[in-house]
């Protein structure tokens, strides 16, 4: 029978009912494509993160897969140290078109012991022994709020609670700021906290002791990635000063024209360049 919803419904084992485990989006509202404020699902959208040797990387794949009835987008989370894996997984995600929010459907999940695939702990899929998907980000992040992000019976039962929502974060990346950031446990591992940041526009950029490195977008063609951190300064960084010719012919820098609420750079191209 066809559905005109999808809810993700409470189920058996008990969970806290102060964080929102249930959700409804309607079947026609759901996307595997799209940028919501903090949250990107555009094919080809990359981040390196980095923690002394280990490195992740997290790639939007060109690729969906239809979970619990709905079809959502593939995520590759590629956790590695010392250039040798620990851990592969494909997460499954969809966005509400209405309310911008990114929903969890599950993950897939490879673990690696000596460079050889040793176990799938922690792999779930909605609609699979009593899984329902979870609220990966809201649209509109509110202090807060609190949430499951996995509904996954004694496999996975992340939440998250939003505890500010104008965070500053200096990464190698750049700084960045208006960042949600959220505290995250699990009701698995109770004594278990984590905290997360992501930045307007650029998506997650501090996962626990994980700085952004770098992001941008893959070049299919050819392979390669642009590197928008090398493309000038980013969102909230500082811009440097520089000295330049005004219309007179006048030398000014930066300095000499800031006012005391500071100073709007407007770039435009000439016609003829």
């Amino acid at each position: 029978m066809a559905c005109l919803s999808h809810t993700s419904a409470p189920f058996a084992q008990a969970i806290d009912d102060t964080f929102t485990s249930s959700f409804n989006v309607e079947a026609t509202d759901w996307t595997s494509t799209g940028r919501s404020p903090y949250f990107v699902l555009e094919p080809g959208y990359q981040q390196t993160f980095r923690e002394g040797e280990t490195q992740l990387v997290i790639t939007v794949l060109a690729e969906t897969k239809m979970v619990a009835g709905v079809e959502t987008r593939v995520v590759e989370e590629n956790e590695s140290k010392a250039g040798k894996p620990i851990e592969v997984s494909r997460n499954y995600f969809a966005m509400s078109k209405r309310t911008g929010s990114v929903f969890y459907f599950g993950e897939d999940v490879d673990m690696y012991e000596n460079g050889k695939v040793a176990n799938h702990q922690g792999s779930w899929l909605a609609g699979a022994a009593g899984a329902t998907y979870g609220l990966m980000m809201p649209g509109l992040p509110l202090m807060k709020a609190r949430y499951y992000q996995e509904v996954a019976p004694r496999v996975a039962l992340d939440r998250a609670e939003i505890v500010a929502v104008n965070a500053i974060v200096r990464a190698p990346a750049g700084e960045f700021t208006h960042c949600v950031k959220t505290e995250e446990t699990s009701q698995l591992e109770p004594r278990l906290k984590e905290y997360k940041f992501y930045a307007p526009g650029v998506g997650l950029v501090k996962d626990g002791p994980f700085l952004l490195v770098k992001y941008g977008k893959i070049a299919g063609a050819t392979g390669g990635q642009v590197d928008v951190t090398m493309l000038g300064p980013q969102p909230g960084a500082a811009a440097i000063d520089f000295k330049l010719n005004d219309q007179a012919g006048q030398p000014r820098t930066l300095a000499s024209i800031a006012g005391p609420k500071g100073t709007m750079l407007v770039f435009f191209r000439s016609a003829d360049w």
